[in-house]
């Protein structure tokens, strides 16, 4: 199951996670989704590598980002951010 914008030519969506309505981050266009695609292994070589636990790593992307901590939370929120 998946939102998805209801203008036909916009094609944002966002997945879910399995078996619930809860969103899996935020919408997100066809750019967007290969920015996030394609920024993702580096990210995760960030926390994988034990040097910052995931949740600090997403705090260190938010803040070299100019985002405030408070809106970082676990579940990736931060990547619905094009900047």
């Amino acid at each position: 199951m998946d939102y998805l914008c209801t203008h036909s030519s916009c094609r944002v969506y966002i997945g879910m996670h399995p078996f619930t309505a809860i969103p899996l981050g935020t919408m997100a266009d066809h750019k967007l989704r290969d920015a996030r695609k394609n920024c993702k292994p580096v990210f995760n070589q960030l926390w994988q590598s034990g040097d910052l636990t995931r949740t600090r790593a997403y705090h260190w992307l938010a803040e070299k980002m100019g985002h405030p901590q408070e809106s970082v939370i676990s579940d990736g929120s931060l990547w619905g951010s094009a900047r």
